[in-house]
């Protein structure tokens, strides 16, 4: 029975021995290719850049967790405001969100850009051309999206 250990260990130990040397005498596979003629190929990325605010936008910069409807007299609005519901009728058409925490609806929308952290902000129709709004999240854990009818605010959840 010891011999039989022994010439098992004997084995096991070969093999390893065996396996090592494979590993550092395998010459690296490597494959040339000649081409001729060069082409390179110049890739631009698009990268969205934020749309000036105008001097007839409205600012909404409630702290206080408050509920507001904002008219439909205002194509631009801007909430710096913190914790607040807002509901925005049909017509405006740009937002800008710099606040946190928000529960925002739009009825249409055609450019959203939060900076803020932690908004909910939802559209039900664009005017676009493409039928979605240009959307630019540059905050953190924000959620902005289409809504659907019967949908949940965010405090609903």
């Amino acid at each position: 029975m010891k011999t039989h250990a022994i010439i098992f260990l004997m084995l096991m130990i070969g093999f390893n021995a065996l396996a090592q040397t494979s590993k550092t005498t395998s010459k690296p596979k490597t494959k040339t290719t000649v081409s001729k003629s060069t082409k390179t190929r110049q890739t631009t990325t698009k990268t969205q850049q934020s749309a000036a605010i105008p001097d007839d936008a409205y600012y909404f910069k409630d702290n206080n967790n408050k509920t507001a409807s904002i008219s439909t007299a205002y194509k631009t609005i801007v909430v710096t405001g913190d914790g607040n519901h807002i509901d925005i009728g049909d017509g405006n058409g740009v937002i800008f969100v710099k606040g946190k925490n928000n529960d925002i609806n739009m009825k249409t929308a055609d450019y959203i850009e939060v900076t803020g952290d932690g908004n909910f902000v939802s559209w039900e129709a664009s005017k676009s051309p493409t039928g979605k709004p240009v959307i630019l999240d540059k905050g953190g854990y924000n959620n902005v999206g289409k809504r659907a009818s019967g949908a949940l605010n965010k405090s609903d959840n």
